[in-house]
């Protein structure tokens, strides 16, 4: 599952499936979890980094189990 923002809202994510590719601006912030085995496969050009907007949303997220947002 995919989603944008700052905010996680569960609502607004978007479920990716097998071959399914999507393209993310440089700079903007987004969210994504896996209920299920998946393989996710990453492509940059330049520098890639992972920046937390919300870590203690996340950390509350990893608290409650990778499959729910809080």
């Amino acid at each position: 599952m995919i989603g944008f923002g700052d905010k996680i809202d569960k609502s607004e994510a978007k479920m990716l499936g097998p071959g399914d590719y999507i393209f993310i601006p440089a700079n903007t912030p987004y969210y994504d979890w896996a209920t299920r085995e998946t393989v996710l496969q990453l492509s940059a050009i330049g520098p890639q980094k992972t920046t937390l907007l919300n870590p203690e949303e996340f950390k509350a997220m990893i608290r409650a189990g990778n499959n729910k947002c809080p």
